[in-house]
C-alpha cells in the first residue's frame, strides 16, 4: 500500500510541475501493483487515484486514446459503485479529451451528461467549469447564443468565487462569442479582461490567445 501511494503522489507532483512525461512513468511503475492487490480496500482507493491521475496526465501529453481507455476504466468502476459524484467529474474529463480531439458534438454528450448528474445530487464542485466547457464546444459549434448563456451561468454560479483561471477561460469565450457574431466593441472588452487575468497568473498560453484575436479585432477596424 505504501508502495503504491508513494508512486502514486510522486506522479501527481510531476505532473503538477509540468514533467508528464516522468509523471506517466511513475505512475505505471505502481499501477500493475496496484491491479494484483485490488482485494485490498486502500489499495483500490489508490487505483481509483492511479487511472484519473494516469488519464489526465494523458490528456496533457495528448495521448488521447489511452486518456480515454483510463478514463472510461474509472468509469466503469464509479458506475459499478454508484458513486455519482465521481462519475460527474470522469464524464466531464471524458468531454475534455473529445474536446482536444475537435469532436465537439460527442464533447457536448458528455459534458451535459455530467451536467445533468450534478443537478441531480446537487453537486456543485466544478460547476463553473463544467459550464465554461460547454459553452466553448457551443461556440465551436457556432451556436453562439447557447454559449453566451453557459458562459453567464458560470459565472453566475462561482460569483465573487470565481477561480483566476476560470474567469481567464470565461473571459474569453465570451470574447470569441461575440467576435464571431460581430460585436467588436465587446469581444474587446472580454479579450482585455481575459489578457490581464492570463498576465496576472503567467498564463502564456492564453496570453498569446488573446493577443491574436485582439490583433484580428483592430486589423478589422
Amino acid at each position: 500500500f505504501r508502495i503504491v501511494k508513494s508512486g502514486r503522489l510522486h506522479g501527481q507532483v510531476l505532473r503538477r510541475l509540468d514533467r508528464v512525461k516522468e509523471s506517466i512513468e511513475s505512475f505505471t511503475n505502481v499501477f500493475n501493483i496496484a491491479v494484483r492487490h485490488l482485494s485490498d480496500h486502500q489499495i483500490l482507493e489508490e487505483y481509483k487515484f492511479l487511472l484519473n491521475g494516469l488519464a489526465i496526465s494523458y490528456t496533457f501529453y495528448a495521448n488521447y486514446d489511452r486518456a480515454l481507455e483510463y478514463h472510461f476504466k474509472a468509469l466503469l468502476l464509479k458506475e459499478k459503485e454508484g458513486d455519482k459524484k465521481g462519475m460527474s467529474v470522469t464524464l466531464n474529463n471524458i468531454g475534455l479529451v473529445y474536446y482536444k480531439l475537435e469532436n465537439f458534438v460527442q464533447a457536448l454528450e458528455y459534458y451535459e451528461k455530467s451536467l445533468v448528474l450534478k443537478r441531480e445530487i446537487d453537486y456543485s464542485f466544478d460547476l463553473d467549469m463544467l459550464l465554461i466547457n460547454i459553452g466553448l464546444c457551443y461556440n465551436q459549434m457556432h451556436d453562439f447564443d447557447k454559449a453566451e448563456e453557459m458562459f453567464e451561468s458560470a459565472f453566475e454560479t462561482c460569483g465573487l468565487n470565481c477561480s483566476e483561471h476560470n474567469k481567464l477561460e470565461g473571459e474569453f469565450g465570451l470574447g470569441i462569442t461575440n467576435f464571431w457574431q460581430g460585436k467588436s466593441a465587446e469581444a474587446l472588452l472580454h479579450f482585455r479582461n481575459s489578457r490581464e487575468i492570463a498576465l496576472k497568473i503567467n498564463d502564456k498560453r492564453f496570453q498569446a490567445e488573446n493577443l491574436l484575436y485582439l490583433g484580428k479585432i483592430y486589423f478589422s477596424v
